[in-house]
């Protein structure tokens, strides 16, 4: 049976982490890159301004931020201040996760007709996951500095809190399905709409769900934390699709 917590292991971990790491990185500027055009075209208003296009943003450049710390931490072998550094990354990933969610939710919205009820549930639970993931991040999130992989170690001090916050994120997304599902009409674009959003869902679920696995098995550091990025980066990437090309799409 595999040590996890054996020096040699530890290394090869640390090693895919910083290679995922790069990958994702590349990935997510190459997306950055082919939809900058967006981000230019609100700045020179081109396309008019509009409030939910504010969670896509800070989602948005809350990730590049994320990626870029990463790869700064890997590459810097002297001692960090890990303890003020990776529970800001990680929260910054995590809000981002919520601003993800709360563009599904607005589309939802939407489809309602804005009742007051459904508005009022969603916002509660969209601030919930806010203040569930800005407490997990700089509450549960310990980190120290190791001399021997020479990086920052992530330490949980509460493995099943910090794995509720995925499975909060998957049971809301989950909600948010069930609402968009029972409007759906036969029109072409609630059809659109369905299809986007149980796609979005079920690519939400498969990158939450190690994420929300591997703390509570918490097999050495680096394993607690190996998923979280790239749900995270993958779900921005996700959400870029939904607002950025239907506008692209039109005449």
């Amino acid at each position: 049976m595999t040590n996890w917590e054996a020096g040699h292991t530890q290394a090869v971990t640390n090693f895919m982490y910083r290679q995922t790491i790069m990958f994702i990185a590349g990935l997510y500027v190459y997306e950055y890159m082919c939809t900058f055009w967006f981000d230019w075209y609100l700045v020179t208003r081109k396309i008019v301004f509009k409030w939910p296009y504010v969670p896509y943003l800070v989602g948005r450049y809350l990730i590049l931020l994320v990626l870029c710390g990463l790869i700064a931490i890997n590459n810097i072998t002297r001692p960090l201040n890990c303890e003020v550094v990776m529970p800001f990354l990680i929260t910054a990933g995590l809000i981002a996760g919520a601003c993800a969610t709360c563009n599904l939710m607005i589309r939802t919205v939407v489809m309602w007709g804005h009742r007051r009820e459904i508005v009022f549930v969603l916002i509660l639970l969209s601030l919930g996951q806010v203040a569930f993931s800005v407490y997990a991040g700089t509450s549960l999130v310990k980190s120290h500095f190791c001399t021997t992989l020479r990086t920052c170690n992530v330490d949980y001090s509460g493995h099943t809190i910090f794995s509720s916050v995925f499975v909060y994120t998957v049971s809301y997304e989950f909600l948010v399905l069930v609402l968009t599902w029972i409007r759906v009409s036969k029109s072409s674009l609630m059809a659109t709409l369905r299809s986007q959003g149980l796609w979005y869902f079920l690519l939400t679920f498969m990158v939450n769900l190690p994420a929300a696995v591997f703390p509570w098995l918490d097999l050495n550091d680096t394993m607690n934390m190996m998923f979280y990025t790239p749900g995270w980066s993958q779900i921005e990437i996700s959400i870029r699709k939904l607002i950025v090309v239907p506008i692209q799409q039109r005449p």
